[in-house]
């Protein structure tokens, strides 16, 4: 919002940085900065000239400035980057909503077949937490049948050779009571 350089001149740079910050940026890392011990990144609010709010990222580099210690501020706007992370993560929380209330059994597994996600139906059928398999390939999970183990391994195989096309399996699988129940599986 300041297009001449001159209009800055004598203005103390804590009035550019939202006032719930100021604190924070005034504590940040003088004694390391001056020290020279030290290069900060990190993120603040600021206000434009018209009072509007942007996010700047601070460079903060140890100087001298008359013979003094000084610490150099450049600050570069991210109030793109930000609202683009906000809207990501609103989306991520949105998904795991979506994919935790969902009454089928879900999973998300990664190339390699591990599990990177499973929703709460998944869980309550076999019997885990996420905990316990998040991370973990189907044959890792020592609390399945080898058998059912072995056919979903398969079906993993099957499915990354099928190069994104949707494919469908049917069997039969234990539950975690011990119930052997007929499944439906689209991938």
């Amino acid at each position: 919002g300041y297009a001449d350089p001159a209009e800055m001149v004598g203005m103390p740079g804590i009035d550019i940085v939202h006032p719930e910050d100021r604190h924070q940026v005034l504590q940040t890392g003088d004694p390391e900065l001056l020290s020279g011990a030290a290069k900060l990144h990190p993120y603040y609010r600021g206000l434009r000239k018209d009072g509007s709010l942007l996010w700047y990222e601070a460079h903060a580099t140890p100087t001298s400035w008359l013979g003094r210690r000084a610490i150099q501020w450049s600050m570069v706007e991210i109030s793109e980057r930000v609202q683009a992370e906000q809207a990501l993560k609103e989306s991520q929380r949105l998904l795991k909503t979506v994919f935790d209330a969902l009454p089928l059994h879900l999973v998300v597994k990664d190339k390699d077949t591990r599990y990177l996600m499973v929703n709460p139906a998944w869980c309550e059928r076999y019997g885990f937490t996420p905990e316990e398999v998040l991370g973990k390939t189907t044959m890792e999970i020592s609390g399945r049948p080898l058998k059912d183990r072995e056919a979903s391994l398969e079906q993993d195989r099957q499915t990354l050779a099928a190069d994104s096309k949707t494919i469908s399996f049917e069997g039969w699988d234990r539950t975690a009571s011990g119930e052997v129940r007929h499944y439906r599986s689209l991938r």
